[in-house]
């Protein structure tokens, strides 16, 4: 249901309260777009949205937190990928390349804020939006982790490997390989063209560096 048909059905109260919070996202969203998350000012931001600073604050800590707070809503409703949506019968490369497609493509549809957002997501552990984004990355690592238990259930992977360790070098590499793939398209973002990238990485993970 689009917000502002939900507003609608809300006390005059409460839809002052979400309509406030809906200008705020449009004009956070529109000046980062416009002038760059760096360049943009939470005074500009408050000025366009038709509220004070102090409103402002009441729904952002900061400016870093305002880019989570248009993120957050996205992240919530994005369908993540999930362990049972991917083919067990694919090597096993191709069973993470798969997982982690669907995460490429999210941020290929806005490279310029998903850039900003895997930079201020570095050490971002505080702010009224911090809890919600971290929890939404948690659905994530959950179920890459379930995606390498069936792995070792199914005799891909070796059992004495710990999951959750292996799901923490997994997610390491992906964001690390996201990251280096938006930089590397300023022009041109392309899914596909990151999922390529990231294949070598993660086979090379997979196999190893010393000799067998």
């Amino acid at each position: 249901m689009p917000e502002e048909v939900q507003i609608a059905e809300l006390s005059l109260r409460e839809r002052n309260k979400q309509d406030k919070l809906l200008r705020i996202k449009s004009a956070a969203r529109a000046l980062f777009n416009e002038n760059g998350f760096d360049d943009a000012t939470i005074r500009e931001i408050a000025k366009q949205a038709e509220v004070g600073v102090g409103t402002l604050f009441q729904y952002a800590a900061n400016k870093r937190d305002l880019l989570f707070l248009i993120y957050n809503d996205e992240l919530d409703a994005f369908p993540f990928p999930t362990c049972d949506e991917v083919d067990d019968s694919l090597p096993a490369i191709e069973q993470f390349l798969s997982f982690f497609e669907k995460l490429y493509r999210f941020f290929a549809a806005q490279p310029d804020l998903a850039r900003d957002l895997l930079r201020e997501s570095i050490f971002y552990d505080s702010g009224i939006q911090a809890e919600r984004f971290w929890q939404s990355r948690q659905r994530a690592e959950d179920e890459l982790e379930k995606l390498i238990r069936r792995g070792q259930d199914a005799g891909l992977f070796d059992t004495a490997v710990d999951p959750a360790t292996a799901t923490v070098m997994l997610f390491a590499i992906y964001r690390s390989e996201v990251r280096r793939w938006l930089q590397e398209s300023e022009d041109a973002v392309d899914a596909d063209t990151g999922i390529a990238m990231l294949r070598p990485i993660l086979a090379l993970s997979l196999s190893g560096l010393t000799s067998k």
